[in-house]
């Protein structure tokens, strides 16, 4: 877990303070992709596209704006602050999909699919593009090191040592190490937050109410692509699905922050093995446990720019 800074910025200045427009967010990316010598989007070799996200400076956690509109407030609530995102990142523009996750770990566990049991919501639907559902947090891991394989690019990770799997082969259980580098990886939960709100305050990245099709579109499943983009041209951030980040789940690790500036902050670990899932609104925070599969979590996969 790392340690709070004091409140000064850490890291070098961040390229985007919140708030900031879709004006400013495309300017900056811009930049960032010129930079960087890549293409907006870039794709990779199995069609995957991504967006460049310049660091940036924004206030984690229900502000008193998002305060407001909530009608059940969450345990760490009052705990929102500033963090900085210090290192830029290539971001998937959309959640895996059932093709890209087959195509990554020959494997196809979704529930929403033709041969899922959840296939009777889906009949007749090709759900090709549809978001990957129903992996671990130990599964998203492994995908994101098949995906380094595929591109010939290190693994992020480690399993130390063999993994527990069920009937079906989800992975139930593993130790991992971070080994770092330029390989593809789930974000931290601080990062998916920066990059959902992309300068937004509101409780969501379109506004403060979830109504009309975009509810409707929201509650039930859809190939990818169907809610969205924000300013920094990522979909379906609030869609039917919540999505793994990398972070254990410590319900009140926000207090630590309070009054401060949090750089790049991870929660590595946890005593219930418990991982944080993120979705719903741009602050919330939800957890299963890391071998659990649900039929509403997949995930999306980013890399970190190394610019130095």
């Amino acid at each position: 877990m790392t340690e709070p800074t004091d409140d000064k910025l850490t890291g070098g200045t961040p390229k985007l303070i919140e708030p900031f427009s879709l004006e400013t967010a495309n300017q900056a990316q811009a930049a960032l992709a010129r930079e960087c010598g890549i293409s907006r989007p870039w794709t990779n070799s199995i069609g995957m596209e991504f967006v460049p996200i310049p660091s940036g400076m924004f206030t984690r956690g229900y502000n008193p704006e998002n305060q407001r509109i909530l009608k059940e407030l969450p345990r760490d609530v009052h705990n929102y602050h500033s963090t900085i995102i210090s290192r830029p990142l290539l971001v998937g523009i959309h959640r895996i999909t059932q093709a890209q996750h087959l195509a990554m770990t020959g494997k196809s566990p979704s529930y929403y699919s033709s041969k899922g049991r959840l296939s009777s919501r889906v009949v007749g639907v090709d759900t090709s593009r549809f978001p990957v559902d129903s992996v671990s947090w130990f599964d998203c891991i492994e995908a994101c090191n098949e995906l380094g394989k595929l591109e010939g690019l290190a693994p992020y990770y480690r399993f130390n040592g063999d993994v527990a799997r069920s009937k079906s082969g989800t992975i139930i259980e593993g130790d991992v190490t971070i080994l770092g580098g330029g390989g593809y990886r789930l974000l931290t939960s601080a990062e998916w937050e920066y990059c959902c709100r992309a300068g937004t305050t509101t409780l969501y990245y379109f506004g403060n109410v979830l109504e009309g099709p975009r509810r409707e579109a929201c509650s039930v499943p859809n190939p990818v692509g169907t809610d969205g983009p924000n300013h920094f041209g990522l979909y379906d951030l609030s869609a039917h699905l919540e999505e793994w980040v990398f972070d254990a789940m410590i319900y009140h690790s926000y207090g630590r922050y309070v009054g401060k500036v949090a750089t790049d902050p991870v929660d590595l670990e946890s005593d219930d093995l418990e991982r944080v899932t993120r979705g719903l609104n741009s602050a919330f925070r939800g957890c299963q446990p890391a071998g659990d599969s649900a039929e509403n979590i997949g995930y999306r996969v980013c890399r970190t720019i190394d610019i130095s």
